[in-house]
């Protein structure tokens, strides 16, 4: 996370780990877009992906990126890393039906 926060374009981020059909658990970065940057969101994934490369090893990579409005956070401000995981779940389940 404190890698994607050096980022200009990452308002916020959080990095939660998701299940994997293949791999068994994988790395996916939600990630806020400074208010400047929300039009490029298709762009961003890739630049935020080498961005990571660049300063991470390769297992610490996330392996996907996922431009959200906003993160859930706890009363303190601390991401509600438990409901991103539920979504990231709740997609896995939705892919697998289909």
């Amino acid at each position: 996370e404190e890698v994607l926060y050096e980022h200009p374009k990452v308002k916020e981020a959080a990095v939660v780990g998701a299940s994997h059909a293949v791999r068994g658990e994988i790395l996916v970065a939600h990630v806020v877009p400074a208010d400047a940057h929300r039009a490029e969101a298709r762009h961003l994934a890739r630049e935020l992906r080498e961005h990571c490369r660049r300063h991470l090893s390769e297992y610490k990579v996330p392996r996907r990126f996922v431009l959200v409005d906003e993160i859930p956070k706890t009363l303190v401000g601390k991401p509600l890393r438990r409901l991103i995981r539920e979504a990231e779940a709740g997609k896995a389940q939705e892919e697998a039906a289909e």
